[in-house]
């Protein structure tokens, strides 16, 4: 472990008091670091000292998550862990009038970055790869040094300004929260004391030092007369030496150097206990966050963009394959399934035994063309989301076979250019069809809806040599997405269009 990198390591839900004082934890964030963060809150106090900011004005900030696979492409964490922290994240900071968007997933395969980011090739890496334009999150394999996750300053797009978290992590309600607080200039709860917890054969019990093992940092009171300027420099949490516990309990009886009783907020999301039921932050570090937010190094994740942020409270209602269908053919699967309100995109997955297949789609249907296997049992659902929304379901799963066969949507190799104008198209206007040619050709034009309802089409149609343009009507036809498809001798063309109202 790098002193100069500041990281987060939190202890296993299931470890008991007992395990804690048989075990020594490396305590991750470095004292280089800490200072850091409170430089900045500091900072950012005064800055801001004589600032109003107006009640009830949300601030949307843009998350990009890095999603890092090793070298080869394996163990790459998910896009749902990332919606799920997205749905913690704006549950845990809506009382701060913050909410987080996705602004893109990226993919890296980057062996250094997926299991060793705090070392130089890994930092490197990272550093290469960062954008100033969004929270920067790097899902990996593991954090390094026991941690779950971390945040790497120093503040601003001229500094390093990201955040680490190791991908089984990801889905913890408090662990980004945590990270985002650093990223938001707060310090641990037990400031000081993070590279060596309260050990009462080290400090004694009462604790009469003056200063915190970091040597820098002034041991706070419990009758909070120094709680300006020691500890985390923040009033309304109360002393702490860092008692960790996976519990969320405290049960030392520590005294301060005036022998008065500690009682640390475990329930704190800047301290270091899992399974409490709920989280909380204080006025003074919500103030805090506010501060932090306005600087001018947070200039880069205030673009000033409103994402959509529609709930959706339905789950998709899938269509077409059916459960338990039969199909003929293993190419061209067509995936269809109801559009959901407030979706702006789909996580699409199937699973055949150990075989996974994931995709992202901004439409109610997917085709596979050549993905999946002949006589093979799928079963799949779909989830919806939008940038701001990750807290939806995903649908019912079920389950389709494909067969031997071919699903004749191949390209008729004597057309070399294929276009439907204008699309989308408004519903009762006509659709303007052209087609060059090699070679003359006979086909059928079907206007077919999701559901593989045909709707219109023009039978028999000879096409010449050349250029060709026809039209289709779409009169008395529902908006929604349908697909032009030409079908002949020579094989199929098919393009999607939506209709809209």
């Amino acid at each position: 472990m790098k002193n100069n990198f500041s990281f987060l390591t939190f202890l296993l839900l299931f470890l008991t008091p007992t395990l804690f004082s048989q075990q020594q934890f490396s305590c991750g964030m470095s004292s280089t670091d800490c200072k850091e963060v409170m430089a900045e809150m500091l900072k950012n106090r005064e800055e801001m000292r004589d600032q109003n900011f107006d009640r009830g004005a949300i601030t949307y900030v843009p998350l990009r998550f890095f999603l890092v696979a090793d070298l080869d492409g394996s163990g790459r964490g998910t896009e749902r862990s990332c919606l799920t922290a997205l749905c913690n994240l704006n549950n845990n900071y809506a009382e701060q009038e913050i909410q987080f968007y996705i602004k893109e997933f990226k993919y890296i395969d980057n062996g250094s970055i997926y299991d060793s980011p705090m070392g130089f090739s890994g930092s490197n890496a990272i550093a290469n790869a960062m954008i100033y334009d969004a929270i920067n999150i790097f899902v990996v394999q593991d954090a390094g040094g026991g941690a779950a996750a971390y945040f790497q300053p120093p503040y601003g797009p001229n500094g390093n300004d990201w955040v680490v978290c190791a991908k089984q992590y990801m889905t913890d309600t408090r662990v980004l929260t945590h990270e985002l607080g650093h990223f938001f200039s707060l310090a641990h709860t037990f400031n000081g004391w993070e590279e060596e917890q309260w050990d009462i054969a080290k400090h004694g019990n009462p604790v009469t030092q003056f200063w915190a093992p970091d040597g820098s940092t002034r041991v706070e009171l419990v009758d909070g007369s120094n709680c300006s300027n020691s500890g985390d420099g923040f009033c309304d949490t109360p002393a702490d030496y860092l008692f960790p516990s996976g519990n969320c309990s405290y049960t030392d009886q520590v005294r301060d150097k005036n022998s008065e009783l500690l009682e640390p907020q475990v329930d704190n999301y800047m301290n270091y206990h899992f399974g409490c039921s709920e989280y909380f932050y204080t006025d003074d570090q919500k103030a805090a966050v506010k501060n932090s937010l306005n600087s001018f190094n947070r200039n880069y994740v205030r673009p000033g963009f409103t994402p959509v942020t529609t709930e959706i409270t339905d789950k998709p209602t899938l269509i077409s394959p059916e459960n338990d269908e039969q199909l003929d053919y293993h190419e061209n699967v067509y995936l269809t399934w109801e559009p959901v309100e407030g979706a702006q995109y789909y996580i699409v997955d199937l699973l055949s035994g150990t075989t996974k297949i994931k995709r992202i789609v901004d439409t109610n249907f997917i085709l596979f063309e050549d993905e999946l296997q002949p006589d093979k049992s799928y079963l799949w659902k779909v989830m919806p989301f939008n940038e701001s929304y990750g807290c939806a379901q995903f649908s019912s799963t079920i389950k389709f076979r494909t067969g031997e066969g071919f699903n004749s949507i191949q390209e008729i190799t004597e057309v070399s250019e294929f276009s439907i104008l204008p699309n989308p198209v408004q519903a009762g206007s006509n659709i303007n069809i052209s087609i060059s040619a090699d070679e003359n050709f006979d086909a059928t034009i079907f206007l077919v809806s999701m559901t593989g309802q045909i709707v219109n089409s023009i039978q028999n149609y000879q096409f010449q040599k050349g250029n060709a343009s026809l039209e289709l009507s779409t009169s008395n036809i529902p908006s929604g997405v349908y697909f032009v498809n030409i079908q002949s001798e020579k094989g199929v063309l098919n393009k999607k269009i939506i209709v809209s109202k």
